[in-house]
């Protein structure tokens, strides 16, 4: 694995805890009550998204390992792009049902890139 491509998967992994770490005890309704924590939320997807989009450039097979990973760059570009049509219900679903599986997808990574010394 390339240095550059262990970087961007740390950014990933970083921002998936962030995400987990604001929305821990969160409630749908409260999410859509909170104006800070639906931006603090949509700013670490888009991080997640444009480091994966690094991953992808920089190491294709890698990117490849990764479900759902033109989604997660589609939900970027439609935070960065489309920031008025977002739905917060559709953001915590992710995070509800999608968000753990992913960070433990990451960790599995950056572990191999522990054992290369990066």
């Amino acid at each position: 694995m390339r240095p550059e491509t262990a970087a961007a998967l740390f950014d990933m992994s970083r921002a998936a805890e962030r995400i987990a770490e604001v929305m821990y005890g969160v409630t749908l309704e409260g999410f859509r009550s909170q104006w800070i924590i639906q931006s603090a939320v949509e700013r670490q997807f888009e991080i997640l998204g444009e480091a994966l989009v690094r991953v992808r450039e920089f190491e294709r097979p890698i990117y490849e390992r990764i479900p759902d990973a033109a989604k997660i760059i589609g939900l970027r570009n439609i935070i960065i792009h489309g920031y008025d049509s977002v739905d917060p219900a559709i953001l915590w679903a992710i995070v509800e049902d999608r968000l753990g599986e992913l960070r433990a997808l990451l960790e599995a990574l950056l572990e191999e890139a522990r054992k290369q010394g990066l």
